[in-house]
């Protein structure tokens, strides 16, 4: 008798581990919360941005594949942000620690950066439900 719940329960124990492998990239998305603010260098406080100016601000792995990104159109700085599965572009890739940046995108066109163009990207890994994800636009491309 012992036996049998001993299989059942390994068997049980075993069906619960396949579950959370195969489920986990799913279980994950719901806790993919990550917030802070974006700023300009002080060095850009007369920085004017012109209409159609984009922000992009880019989750990455640790290989550097993007799988999470949130865009703000004519941005007002210092802009507070919030990042969750709704700006998922690569769900299944979901990592537990990530690498922020941010681009402010000056002249309102998808492509290259060009000059004038603004760059920041935080200096340390990030958690998947981290709050105080400040960024800081600090180079020019």
């Amino acid at each position: 008798m012992l036996r049998k719940k001993r299989f059942y329960f390994l068997l049980l124990l075993a069906g619960a581990a396949a579950a959370a492998w195969h489920l986990h990239p799913y279980l994950f998305r719901s806790f993919f919360r990550v917030s802070g603010t974006v700023d300009l260098a002080p060095a850009s406080a007369g920085f004017k941005p012109r209409p159609n100016t984009m922000l992009f601000i880019v989750a990455r792995d640790e290989g550097g594949v993007p799988f999470a990104v949130l865009k703000v159109i004519n941005p007002s700085f210092p802009l507070s942000y919030s990042m969750d599965s709704s700006d998922l572009i690569l769900p299944e890739l979901l990592p537990l620690r990530l690498r922020l940046e941010a681009f402010l995108n000056t002249h309102g066109e998808i492509g290259s950066p060009r000059r004038g163009d603004l760059y920041g990207s935080l200096d340390r890994d990030v958690f998947l439900s981290d709050k105080d994800c400040d960024l800081l636009l600090d180079r020019e491309e």
